[in-house]
C-alpha cells in the first residue's frame, strides 16, 4: 500500500495551466517535447499542459538506470524522428541530463525543463486555439518488431476516439475508472487517462 497522490479536478486543472504557462514563456508553443514521467499524475499534467500550451505532446518511457544499453538508444531515436525540441520530466529524472552527455548526446543536449520549477502564472497562460486538424501528440509504437515509428494524433482524432469510448463504455460522471497500462501507449493513456477526463469522473 504505497501513498496516495491524489487531485481533484479543479487543483488538475490549475497545474495544467501553470504549467502550461511556463512552457509557453520557455518558447515551446508549436514545438515538440519529450514526455519523461514515470506513471501517475504527474505524467497526466505533464500531457494535459502540453496540450494546453499548444505544444506536442510526445509521451516516453524514461530511460532505465540499470539497462541503459537496451534503453537508451530506443529513446534517442524517437528524440531524433520525432525532432522533439524540449524534454520536460521531473527534478529527480532532469538530474539524469548531464550524466548522460556522453552515452546520448542528442537527447542530453536539448534542453530539459524540470516540471516543479517550470510551473508559470495562470494569469500569464493563453489559450493557443488549437483546432480539430491540430497536431495534439505524437504516439510511437513499441518499437518491439521495428524501429519505433510515430502516428500523428489531432485533436479532432482524440476527441472522437474519447466520445466513441464513453458511448461504448456508457460512462458518466458518477463513473470510476481504474488502470495500470503504463500511460506511453495508446490504451493506457488515451483509454486511462484521457477518458476519466473526457468524462468528468475519478481516474486511479
Amino acid at each position: 500500500d504505497g501513498p496516495r497522490d491524489e487531485r481533484t479536478f479543479a487543483e488538475f486543472c490549475q497545474r495544467c495551466i501553470r504549467l502550461a504557462s511556463g512552457l509557453q514563456e520557455a518558447g515551446a508553443r508549436g514545438e515538440r517535447v519529450l514526455l519523461l514521467y514515470p506513471p501517475g499524475v504527474a505524467f497526466a499534467e505533464g500531457f494535459v499542459a502540453c496540450v494546453l500550451a499548444g505544444a506536442v505532446a510526445v509521451p516516453a518511457l524514461p530511460p532505465d538506470p540499470g539497462r541503459l544499453e537496451r534503453t537508451l538508444p530506443r529513446l534517442t531515436r524517437m528524440v531524433v524522428d520525432a525532432n522533439a525540441r524540449f524534454v520536460l520530466a521531473p527534478d529527480e529524472l532532469c538530474a539524469m541530463a548531464a550524466p548522460l552527455s556522453e552515452l546520448a548526446p542528442e537527447l542530453a543536449r536539448r534542453p530539459w525543463l524540470a516540471a516543479e520549477a517550470c510551473a508559470g502564472s495562470t494569469a500569464r497562460w493563453r489559450d493557443p486555439g488549437a483546432l480539430p486538424d491540430s497536431l495534439a501528440y505524437l504516439q510511437y509504437t513499441s518499437g518491439s518488431t521495428g524501429e519505433p515509428k510515430g502516428v500523428r494524433v489531432t485533436h479532432g482524432n482524440l476527441i472522437h476516439n474519447s466520445a466513441s469510448i464513453a458511448a461504448a463504455f456508457g460512462s458518466h460522471a458518477g463513473s470510476t475508472g481504474v488502470i495500470w497500462l503504463p500511460p506511453y501507449h495508446d490504451m493506457g493513456l488515451i483509454g486511462g487517462i484521457l477518458q476519466p477526463i473526457f468524462g468528468g469522473f475519478p481516474g486511479v
